[in-house]
């Protein structure tokens, strides 16, 4: 099997502005026609990530090549990188088409060639019944719109996109995200996308690189980040999660016997010691609730204070032995239950994840 080509690498790359390291020591490879999601907090350093590969920033450190080029101190139109900034600007003297046959006209592409291919990309925004617009005639949602067809037009093969959807509406941001991963297939190209919607970056990513303080967590694809985050910041930016903590109270064979409190569990085993501080992560889903005992010792009593109704599932807050926990089912199946009922709850042994005990990170009160 061919191995796989690099289309960005960073290697060791550090960039501060004055007092702040904006990014540290970040080493990264993008494959070709990969489509990869940069996730985390406010800070994390996601946009100056976007702006050292697209040449905006140089980086203090490190290097970044392109195709196995060095083009770490190369000005970012010798670069051939498309780049959809966070503040999108627009000619506002120019009509919708206008707009976006700009750049290939500036390319030396004929009008005719630079009109078809922008006709193309506007029906993928679907833009192409406002051609004669101008920018103050559309809505904000529309101006985004806009701004990623001209990204896309000029993309030859890389396209660097910051929050291209954060500023549509809830349908349309579902619609085009798939969109977008269609048309970058359909291209070939190589994508970087930063994003704060962790549903969008499940939906549409090979892979996720978690950024936290200039510094990659953890890299993999959506089901691995999903399922083994690197850390608590990781398994709360990536969806609904519940935090317990508590100590290692017995091992059994490839089971570890946790106690939280007054309450046990079992997980699998993995590196963890006897008597070990840990902290454990179970997402919603991964805990079993119904209105009678099945007699396992990790079955916990636990009284229903809420119910969500969510469409296909239902989100359960429930009260056990003083903690707070949330668990989601089909809703189907608990539609005979409902708030200050007593039910069962047991988590999954197989799924739930324990880490040696973390702190929680100022971030995640941010989150």
């Amino acid at each position: 099997m061919a191995a796989k080509r690099a289309a960005i690498e960073l290697i060791g790359v550090t960039k501060r502005f004055r007092t702040i390291t904006a990014l540290r020591n970040v080493t990264l490879t993008v494959f070709d026609g990969e489509y990869l999601v940069v996730l985390g907090p406010t800070g994390a350093g996601k946009s100056t990530l976007l702006k050292v590969i697209a040449g905006i920033h140089y980086p203090d450190r490190g290097k970044v090549l392109v195709y196995g080029r060095d083009m770490t101190r190369v000005p970012p139109e010798w670069r051939g990188i498309a780049y959809f900034p966070q503040n999108y600007a627009l000619f506002p003297h120019l009509t919708v088409l206008e707009n976006v046959t700009y750049g290939l006209r500036a390319r030396g592409i004929s009008e005719s060639d630079a009109r078809k291919r922008a006709l193309e990309v506007l029906r993928m925004v679907l833009l192409h019944e406002r051609t004669e617009s101008y920018p103050h005639e559309l809505s904000g949602g529309m101006q985004q719109r806009l701004a990623l067809a001209r990204a896309l037009v000029t993309a030859s093969g890389i396209l660097l996109l910051d929050e291209p959807l954060a500023a549509l509406d809830a349908i349309l941001r579902l619609e085009l995200r798939y969109e977008l991963r269609r048309i970058a297939k359909r291209l070939r190209l190589t994508v970087l996308h930063v994003t704060h919607d962790h549903e969008e970056a499940l939906s549409i990513a090979d892979r996720i690189v978690v950024l936290r303080r200039g510094e990659v967590v953890q890299v993999g694809t959506p089901q691995q980040i999903y399922e083994q985050p690197a850390d608590i910041l990781v398994s709360c930016l990536i969806g609904e999660v519940n935090v317990l903590d508590g100590i290692v109270h017995s091992v059994e064979n490839e089971y570890a016997i946790i106690t939280i409190d007054k309450l046990v569990l079992r997980a699998r085993r993995g590196k963890l010691k006897l008597h070990q501080p840990v902290t454990v992560v179970i997402r919603p889903e991964w805990v079993f609730v119904r209105k009678q005992r099945q007699g396992t010792p990790w079955e916990w009593e636990a009284r229903v204070e809420r119910i969500y109704f969510r469409g296909y599932m239902s989100v359960l807050d429930v009260s056990v032995g003083g903690l707070e926990l949330r668990v989601s089912a089909p809703s189907h199946m608990v539609s005979d239950i409902h708030e200050g009922d007593t039910v069962c709850v047991e988590a999954d042994a197989e799924r739930i994840v324990v880490l040696p005990y973390q702190a929680r990170p100022p971030e995640l009160f941010e989150l």
